[in-house]
């Protein structure tokens, strides 16, 4: 699934990579020996690369949604879970592929959310849950939550600081 605002670019989808970040807001404090004495409050910034391949048509459709706004909503798939959010399109190029009619383009750009939040198509949002108790039922793809009571674990893995990115609905066992 990959649809820039409703522009349905699924049998053009070459590669896809998302990317996530952690963004500092200021600066990480040092000792003199180097330790880290603290971090600043941080935030995980979701990008995608991707590459489409196609028509000279879509490939220029797609490039001029793009570039048309400072935002456009995206709808992808990410490990099997359908994401849709506002993405912004911070570098791209097209570069015209050799075939027969010379009537295909490459398209790549990387986009980065806006920062508002990433959900399911139609805006439903994703859950932590432990068992059958939902812990959070309105979670964001790309956030990091603080689960609160006992010691949580992953797949069998202790959460640091009972903390969880989320990047689907998730599960986790105490």
């Amino acid at each position: 699934m990959f649809r820039i605002q409703t522009l349905n670019l699924d049998n053009y989808l070459e590669d896809i990579q998302i990317q996530l970040v952690r963004t500092y807001k200021g600066e990480i404090l040092r000792t003199m020996t180097g330790k880290v004495a603290a971090f600043p409050a941080s935030f995980i910034t979701v990008g995608f690369n991707i590459q489409l391949l196609g028509p000279r048509e879509k490939i220029i459709q797609a490039q001029q949604l793009l570039l048309s706004a400072d935002t456009v909503l995206l709808t992808a798939s990410y490990n099997g879970t359908a994401i849709e959010g506002k993405f912004s399109c911070t570098q791209h190029s097209v570069v015209e592929v050799r075939d027969k009619g010379e009537r295909s383009l490459r398209l790549a750009a990387s986009l980065v959310s806006d920062g508002s939040s990433i959900t399911k198509p139609g805006g439903e949002p994703f859950t932590i849950k432990s068992g059958e108790t939902v812990l959070y039922n309105d979670c964001s793809f790309g956030k990091v939550y603080q689960l609160t009571g006992a010691q949580y674990k992953l797949n069998g893995i202790p959460l640091p600081d009972n903390k969880v990115l989320v990047l689907g609905d998730t599960q986790v066992v105490r």
